[in-house]
């Protein structure tokens, strides 16, 4: 299943943490998009180091990484 098609079977604020594994910028844009409603606590993924993560990743104002690793978390309010 996609995640477009997965994200439809959970309701808003019914998951604590999410991560994404996606390196292109177009479709980790969108899954993140898409699962910010569902996330109560946190999206995360890995690869950081990968230009196109990072300009998709620091566009979020709430992001952070776990220094000597390439994960990167955006943290929900």
């Amino acid at each position: 299943m996609s995640s477009d098609e997965a994200v439809k079977e959970f309701e808003q604020k019914s998951i604590d943490m999410i991560f994404i594994n996606g390196d292109d910028y177009e479709s980790l844009e969108n899954d993140i998009k898409s699962w910010l409603p569902i996330a109560k606590k946190m999206i995360c993924g890995h690869d950081y180091q990968i230009p196109p993560v990072q300009a998709v990743i620091n566009k979020f104002p709430n992001f952070r990484t776990i220094q000597g690793t390439t994960i990167w978390i955006l943290d929900i309010e």
